[in-house]
């Protein structure tokens, strides 16, 4: 398996066969449906972040197949506070049959070094609270609870 850094070169096939079907997805587990023109948002989207210094998508490959991706960024605290600096997890992403193979887990790894070449001293994500298999690898791979999101949906009148 090779990780590496997303290029531009690579964005519309990454899109097609790693971003789409990531977000279609996590579409069936969370509470939100896809927008209109889902591929062209998304090479936007993934466009202005490989511009980024503060950011990295990285790609993960078998045999030249891509199988899997993580995104992150780095989070600054506001000046006002002090506050470590972190790497966030926005995005993880295996295909269905690369899974439960170690490439989450060394893409997360991956991100770790990045997160640290870029002075942060922890990493942070989200995961629903019903996929228990990425929860699994989460705490395997170290992470622990220290916030729990609650939401409430808003009902019209």
């Amino acid at each position: 398996m090779e990780i590496a850094p997303l290029r531009a070169a690579e964005l519309e096939s990454f899109v097609d066969e790693l971003w789409v079907p990531a977000q279609r997805e996590m579409a069936t587990t969370m509470e939100y449906s896809l927008a209109d023109g889902l591929r062209e948002k998304g090479l936007s989207y993934k466009r202005s972040q490989l511009d980024k210094d503060d950011a990295v998508t990285y790609l993960a490959r078998r045999e030249d197949t891509p199988i899997g991706y993580v995104a992150a960024d780095v989070e600054t605290p506001p000046p006002i506070v002090e506050q470590l600096h972190q790497c966030h997890i926005s995005e993880l992403y295996v295909i269905e049959d690369a899974r439960r193979q170690g490439v989450a887990a060394e893409l997360l790894s991956t991100v770790e070094e990045w997160g640290r070449d870029c002075d942060c001293q922890q990493l942070t994500l989200q995961v629903a609270a019903e996929n228990h298999a990425a929860i699994e690898l989460y705490e395997t791979a170290g992470y622990s609870i220290k916030r729990h999101e609650m939401t409430k949906p808003i009902e019209s009148t």
